[in-house]
C-alpha cells in the first residue's frame, strides 16, 4: 500500500510539474503566397470573361494554399493571395504548387490591364 502511494505522489508532482509550462506550439500564421508565374485567360465570348493564371510555390509541409481575394481600381485588377503555415517548427521539406485559374469580376471593354497578382505584375489587352 505504501508503495501504492508512493507512486501515486510521484505522478501527481511530475503532473503538476508540467503545468505553466508552454508547450512549444506555435499559432498558425498567414503570409503572401510565392508567385513564380501570371498569365491571362481571354475567353472569346460575350461579355468578355477574364481568367488569372496563378503558379506558385508551397515551401513545405506546413504550409497551404490561403486565401485568395480580388479588387478592382479601374483598369488595374489585384489579387492578394496568401497562404497559411501551421507554425510548426519541423516540417517535411516537401515542395508543393499550386495552380489556380481566377475568373476576374466586372466588365471588361476594350483597352489596357494591369494584373497584380502580390509582387507579380502583367499587363493584358482587350
Amino acid at each position: 500500500m505504501r508503495t501504492y502511494q508512493l507512486i501515486l505522489a510521484a505522478i501527481v508532482a511530475i503532473l503538476l510539474s508540467a503545468c505553466g509550462q508552454t508547450s512549444g506550439l506555435k499559432s498558425p500564421q498567414s503570409r503572401p503566397l510565392q508567385i513564380d508565374d501570371v498569365g491571362v485567360e481571354i475567353a472569346e465570348s460575350y461579355p468578355v470573361q477574364v481568367f488569372a493564371i496563378i503558379k506558385a510555390t508551397l515551401p513545405d509541409g506546413c504550409s497551404s494554399k490561403g486565401v485568395i481575394t480580388q479588387s478592382r481600381e479601374g483598369n488595374t485588377i489585384t489579387i492578394a493571395a496568401q497562404m497559411n503555415h501551421s507554425g510548426d517548427d519541423v516540417c517535411t521539406m516537401i515542395v508543393s504548387f499550386v495552380d489556380e485559374r481566377i475568373a476576374l469580376e466586372g466588365d471588361f471593354p476594350p483597352g489596357e490591364y494591369l494584373l497584380k497578382v502580390n509582387d507579380v505584375e502583367t499587363k493584358f489587352t482587350i
